[in-house]
């Protein structure tokens, strides 16, 4: 059973984020409840919330019910992913990030859309059919979602011509099907100058479209393209550290340093062995 505290904590994120949508409406949209139970959560009334909903709400926008916080470290993917993302949102421009699993390139962007207006997060392993992917890039812009697809279509587009910088990043992009490939890329073309796509993958994203592009599989070789015709890379960077191995143990050390202290500190880390997500779980145990 959910205690007041986690309730406050669910309610405290709510606010936080209220900033990045223009009405009350869109961010009730945004976070899937109606408008009579986002009133009763900003009133106060929270008793008329069913737990099951207060539990979605909080697996919809990312809140922590166990334990402290966890921190972010300003690692090298931090730095990286976030400049990247501000310069495409700012500029208008379509970029593709692939590298490693684990190294934290989910967790910045979603940092990311969490602190910055007009920003659509889809995890394309979830949403990777035409209707789900469209459906969920509306609702992340506070765009009704329900009825027909072609009236949420065309709702979604018009308003990623018309907000401020739209983002739209899609995470786990390699997963997204054929028939949502093609809707991307007619979306991108209605859309223009006028909004900002980010891919975002792990390695297999690279090969299927160097393999897609080579087979002249029909759409690879225009998204490749619309993505800025290259695919953008971290961990080869070797000013950045001596290997691969060296980059993982440097950025475990930084995020480490700020959520564990110590002896706990060193035994999490040497645990972890360079892994990211070890190092998270280690944490949670520790919260239970």
């Amino acid at each position: 059973m959910l205690t007041q505290q986690q309730i406050e904590r669910i309610v405290s994120a709510i606010a936080e984020q209220r900033h990045n949508y223009e009405s009350d409406g869109k961010h009730a949209t945004a976070i899937g409840v109606s408008d009579t139970a986002y009133s009763f959560i900003k009133s106060g009334q929270y008793n008329k919330i069913a737990e099951k909903n207060w539990l979605r709400i909080a697996r919809e926008i990312g809140v922590q019910l166990d334990g402290e916080a966890w921190k972010a470290a300003k690692t090298a993917t931090y730095l990286y992913i976030t400049a990247q993302l501000e310069a495409c949102q700012r500029g208008h421009i379509n970029k593709a990030f692939c590298d490693l699993p684990d190294i934290g390139k989910t967790f910045t962007a979603t940092l990311y859309a969490k602190t910055h207006k007009n920003v659509a997060l889809i995890d394309c392993s979830v949403y990777r059919t035409r209707n789900r992917l469209i459906r969920r890039i509306a609702r992340q812009l506070g765009i009704e979602a329900e009825g027909a697809f072609y009236k949420v279509r065309d709702n979604m587009v018009e308003a990623l011509k018309t907000l401020k910088d739209p983002l739209v990043i899609l995470d786990e992009a390699g997963d997204i099907s054929m028939d949502a490939l093609r809707e991307l890329k007619g979306l991108m073309n209605e859309t223009g100058d006028a909004c900002a796509w980010y891919f975002m993958g792990a390695d297999g994203f690279r090969s299927l479209y160097e393999r897609s592009i080579r087979c002249e599989r029909l759409g690879f070789a225009e998204m490749f393209s619309r993505m800025g015709g290259e695919f953008l890379n971290l961990t080869n960077n070797r000013e950045l550290a001596a290997s691969v191995d060296e980059f993982k143990r440097q950025q475990v050390a930084a995020v480490a340093s700020l959520n564990f202290a110590g002896e706990e500190r060193r035994k999490v880390e040497a645990k972890a062995a360079g892994s990211l997500r070890s190092l998270r779980n280690s944490y949670r145990k520790v919260a239970l």
